[in-house]
């Protein structure tokens, strides 16, 4: 059985050096096996340099909450500065010609390799609710300004789109959907999960119609330490369900979705219950297999097995659960190793 090897994006500092460097490495240790894509983050805690960098904008915003994003307790906030109506060049994430920059090391990497053949460079996406989560913390006011981030994100994939979209495809980053799906009482899940849904397509549907994705899930990693412990995986079947009907009805593509199974510094679930719903989730869902944990090997196998056997299909590629940032050199070469092997397992 084959399936593709999916890196979440992150990579430890030592191998990040540069955009030639992290995805020199990732070709090195993957390239054999197959991969989804070809992708370079330059931040390996996500976005923390993106919100510590609006501090020294100071157009629209201002701390109200100082953090260096060193745990979750040290979240640095934001709110409008008085007077000021917030737009989108406030927000934007200004990387566009950095983007282009890395798309020409990319296009120079693959040129001369025949693995690559069709695999495209994957840019970070981080989705407009999350974004407006991490900058304003309130409920109330980052639902004020998730409109604004999305007019943000959907100007910068539309210019790119426009110019290097035959090489790209976004990894839509949502943290928040399972953060909250977990937090969820089971009685309300399904209701939380169309909301969520609805809202995630309301963005797709800013997109160029042919833009290409993929879907990131994740129960947060922020110093390898999750947000939520999740039970199992109770409600991705009713969000994965809902977002499936909306992206239907404006004709897109079902894109690939990683479903994390890992989570912080533990190891995938080895128990069937924990992975039942993934019975129900639509089949025109290709499902990545976010159960790869280096230092659990024995337990990434049986996931594997677990995580098929609930979906009732092989999965389109297996991943770590979230980037591999917070690894070490040593560690992230592991994982690297054992998503080789798992998948031709």
């Amino acid at each position: 059985m084959s399936r593709l090897v999916h890196y979440v994006g992150s990579l430890p500092p030592e191998i990040n050096t540069s955009p030639r460097d992290g995805m020199r490495w990732i070709i090195d240790h993957s390239a054999d096996a197959g991969l989804s894509t070809l992708p370079w983050d330059s931040d390996p805690r996500w976005i923390v340099e993106f919100l510590l960098g609006l501090a020294e904008r100071g157009e629209a915003l201002e701390v109200v909450q100082s953090g260096d994003w060193g745990d979750y307790d040290k979240q640095q906030r934001y709110r409008v500065k008085s007077g000021v109506k917030l737009t989108a060049s406030h927000v934007s994430m200004r990387r566009a010609e950095r983007i282009r920059q890395n798309l020409a090391v990319y296009r120079e990497l693959v040129a001369d390799d025949s693995r690559l053949d069709g695999v495209p460079f994957q840019q970070s996406l981080p989705s407009p609710l999350d974004l407006s989560l991490f900058t304003f913390g309130q409920r109330p006011v980052l639902l004020k300004h998730v409109a604004t981030y999305a007019d943000a994100l959907a100007a910068e994939v539309t210019d790119l789109h426009a110019t290097d979209g035959d090489d790209l495809v976004w990894q839509l980053e949502a943290p928040t959907v399972l953060v909250l799906l977990n937090k969820t009482p089971r009685p309300l899940r399904g209701f939380v999960a169309r909301r969520l849904a609805a809202q995630m397509a309301g963005f797709v549907e800013r997109l160029p119609q042919e833009a290409r994705l993929i879907l990131h899930l994740c129960y947060g990693n922020l110093n390898d330490r999750e947000l939520v412990a999740p039970r199992d995986l109770a409600g991705v079947d009713v969000f994965l369900n809902a977002l499936h009907t909306r992206l239907r009805a404006q004709n897109r593509a079902i894109p690939p979705v990683h479903v994390p199974a890992a989570y912080g510094s533990q190891p995938p679930p080895v128990r069937p219950q924990f992975y039942a719903a993934l019975g129900s989730v639509h089949a025109d869902w290709p499902l990545v297999a976010g159960i790869v944990d280096e230092n659990q090997p024995d337990d990434s196998r049986k996931a594997l097995a677990l995580f098929e056997a609930a979906a009732d299909r092989s999965s389109h590629a297996v991943a770590t659960a979230c980037g591999l940032g917070r690894h070490s050199e040593a560690d992230a070469r592991a994982a690297a190793a054992l998503m080789t092997e798992l998948s031709t397992a």
